[in-house]
């Protein structure tokens, strides 16, 4: 029988580094990604819920509400545009200005 109690070559352990280091540098870039793509995910389900909580309260009072809202580390804006639509803009946390907008009629 063909025994090597010697363990690796040094050949087989560079290609077994280099086999780790490729996966590394092309998996966590693509994870990195598509973590930053499910929290702009979130980031837009939350703006939408307080876009429908913001026209409910126009309805049931009639005032709308230009107070900031807080809601889950991000500050949310209405914008108000008499009888064409209604905003809500906040800033994700790249840094980036997002408005998500109702057409009020």
């Amino acid at each position: 029988m063909l025994k090597n109690s010697d363990g690796f070559a040094v050949y087989e352990a560079v290609l077994a580094l280099t086999c780790i280091l490729f996966l590394c540098l092309s998996i966590l870039p693509l994870l990195l990604n598509v973590v930053s793509k499910v929290e702009e995910s979130k980031d837009r389900a939350t703006s939408w819920v307080v876009l429908y909580e913001q026209i409910q309260r126009i309805r049931v009072t009639g005032q709308a509400s230009y107070q900031p809202i807080e809601r889950e580390g991000i500050t949310f804006h209405l914008i108000w545009e008499e009888n064409e639509r209604i905003c809500v803009d906040y800033e994700t946390r790249s840094f980036n200005n997002v408005q998500t907008c109702s057409e009020t009629k």
